[in-house]
């Protein structure tokens, strides 16, 4: 009976064609609550949920997040629609699937088609701004679209400085700012005391190897890593590195608050903290990777709306809840019309409603340079390629294409959350009804047209020496909107 009524929910959940449906405010006691207040979106680059303390990690890493979430509402399960950066901000800024948006690699332009928060708060009388230090987020790629001032910085203390100038100039006016902070994403090299908060750096770490420091990871470590033999030692520590990287982000984001707080502002601020994706450790053969897969590890990220008058208390929300909600959700407590999303308002979900929600998500497409490493998956190169994902609950299904047929992958992950045990042929009733849900999303999702974009010589050597590109050079193969295989 369950089975069935899972099934039913399922195919009802596509009966009605909701995508590009612009999304109703005013159904939840919170709606237009935060009226006026200023938002501040905070997005830490490649941080996994289950490495923040308030989301049970045994490391102290977040203290400052774990402060947010005392004052605010945290989803358990938030996941991301791509598991690459620019596909997933691109998500974040638009409510927009990537099939829709039109981000489905890097290197790519977000069209500007696509409506952004930033531009929907701009013209509603916000001051708009942005500031971050990811390569892939400049504003000749998009995504300063709807920002008055948008500025690329050197580190995160560099990025909070910068933030909080902005900040004391704005006034009384109501105002956005988007605070990035790329260090967490590799390679693990956060300033002292952070590069030893939670091990010791061992005695010739990483002597012998193929890395140079400030560079990247190479692509064999990420793909075949037993090969590499990497002493124990040295792979603790680098784990530990990632670690000491969120808590260096986390303490500027305590800066960052502080420095809020004192302009008397933090009570009429909305404060939204997540993150990209995540980041691989070995869970299924993938280490220190994260654009190549879409396992838990790269698509669960934290998800904390905060404010002191709207959340006196910490309130945690087991539904499943989705980047691309995020922008229509603020629009909803704003009390202001988000345009044409394919997002939904967060806000009945904390209010206890239970709405069925679908989650999708997305992988780049094939790295030539990754081709025939042992534990690489991807082999069908354009969007046909790349690997997809659905999200009902706690059932998920993964699909790898293959150049003759799909591999498919069925998790309970409220059984299995590590998505360890393949469920396919003991579920394979909601297998196939999951499968065909996802053809169907694929097949009807709008497209725009990926915007590549070419890249000075010097912009790809940045980007190469910290894992982007791979060794392929700019800018890739154009992609081809071709339908899944069979």
């Amino acid at each position: 009976m369950k089975r069935a009524v899972f099934l039913l929910a399922l195919g009802a959940l596509f009966a009605v064609p909701a995508l590009l449906l612009p999304i109703g405010c005013g159904e939840s006691r919170l709606a237009g609550k935060a009226s006026k207040m200023n938002v501040l979106l905070v997005v830490v680059d490649t941080e996994r949920a289950d490495h923040v303390s308030c989301y049970g990690y045994p490391r102290r890493t977040t203290p400052n997040a774990d402060a947010l979430a005392s004052h605010g509402v945290l989803f358990r399960n938030a996941d991301v629609q791509a598991s690459f950066s620019q596909g997933s901000y691109a998500s974040l800024f638009t409510g927009l699937h990537p099939q829709s948006h039109g981000v489905r690699d890097h290197i790519s332009t977000l069209a500007p088609e696509c409506t952004t928060i930033a531009e929907t708060l701009a013209n509603a009388g916000y001051r708009t701004a942005g500031f971050h230090n990811h390569p892939l987020l400049l504003t000749q790629y998009g995504y300063g679209q709807g920002m008055t001032t948008y500025e690329d910085t050197r580190t995160a203390t560099d990025t909070v400085t910068r933030a909080l100038d902005w900040i004391g100039a704005q006034g009384d006016a109501p105002w956005f700012l988007f605070v990035q902070f790329m260090e967490p994403h590799a390679p693990y090299e956060p300033p002292p005391p952070f590069d030893e908060k939670f091990a010791t750096r061992p005695p010739g770490f990483l002597e012998g190897t193929n890395w140079k420091p400030g560079q990247g990871y190479p692509q064999e470590w990420m793909f075949d890593f037993e090969s590499q033999h990497l002493r124990p030692e040295d792979v603790e520590y680098l784990k530990a590195a990632y670690d000491g990287e969120i808590a260096y982000v986390d303490d500027q984001i305590g800066r960052l608050v502080a420095g809020l707080d004192k302009t008397g502002r933090c009570d009429g601020t909305l404060v939204i903290y997540t993150a990209d994706h995540g980041e691989a450790f070995g869970e299924h053969k993938v280490w220190f990777n994260h654009d190549a897969t879409v396992y838990e590890e790269i698509l669960h990220v934290p998800l904390i709306l905060s404010n002191p008058k709207l959340f006196p208390e910490r309130k945690d929300v087991a539904e499943v809840a989705r980047e691309i909600d995020v922008y229509p959700t603020v629009m909803d407590l704003l009390a202001l019309p988000p345009g044409r999303v394919e997002g939904e308002t967060l806000l009945p979900l904390i209010d206890g409603q239970q709405p069925r929600r679908l989650a999708f998500a997305e992988s780049r497409p094939l790295e030539p340079s990754r081709a025939g490493l042992k534990n690489y998956r991807t082999s069908v190169p354009g969007i046909a390629g790349k690997w997809r994902s659905e999200r009902h609950g706690d059932m998920k299904l993964i699909r790898i294409p293959g150049p003759s047929n799909n591999a498919e992958e069925l998790y309970d992950l409220g059984a299995d959350p590590g998505e360890q045990h393949d469920r396919s042929l003991d579920r394979g009733e909601e297998k196939s009804e999951m499968s065909r849900t996802l053809s169907r999303f694929v097949s009807r999702a709008p497209f725009i047209p990926d915007r590549r974009t070419t890249v000075t010589p010097a912009t790809a050597a940045t980007l190469r020496a910290i894992g982007y590109l791979g060794d392929s050079q700019p800018p890739p193969p154009p992609l081809l909107e071709k339908p899944i295989p069979k």
